[in-house]
């Protein structure tokens, strides 16, 4: 989910450390507590309607087995130079040691010789592996979502 906090006017925040990127710094140092989420603080884009959260990509590449522990470590101790670096906030990773992660190359050209929709891969693996959109229905003045799953 997403949740939108509005600060109170500057004029109403006179005390020392009520600046956004302070309130900002606090908040996510606060909510890292819930390990059950992933949460991240962002502050207002400098102009209205520009977004804020754009920055940088930065990939890890890893060339010697290392252990996926390594790297995730490795990948912690870059974010956590970058936040005390000046001009950077919010660097964070997505990554995970404790995941699997997979790449999965289609071979097309097989797939035509079968006659097998390339689209239709895509569908059968997105419902084998998260959620495909079915159709919409209504019932007791809503409208739900019909979604296909495997078990």
């Amino acid at each position: 989910g997403v949740i939108f906090a509005r600060f109170k006017p500057f004029d109403e925040r006179l005390k020392a450390g009520q600046s956004a990127t302070r309130v900002i710094g606090n908040l996510f140092g606060s909510l890292q507590s819930i390990k059950e989420a992933f949460i991240i603080a962002l502050p207002p884009p400098p102009i209205r309607g520009v977004g804020n959260a754009g920055g940088f990509k930065l990939q890890i590449q890893e060339r010697n087995s290392a252990d996926m522990r390594q790297i995730l470590a490795l990948a912690y101790e870059i974010a956590g130079k970058a936040n005390k670096t000046p001009g950077l906030m919010g660097v964070f990773t997505t990554f995970s040691a404790s995941s699997p992660q997979f790449f999965l190359a289609i071979d097309r050209d097989k797939a035509r010789i079968l006659n097998v929709p390339i689209p239709n891969i895509f569908e059968t693996l997105s419902i084998n592996l998260g959620t495909a959109y079915v159709n919409d229905f209504n019932a007791f003045g809503r409208v739900y979502q019909v979604r296909a799953q495997a078990d």
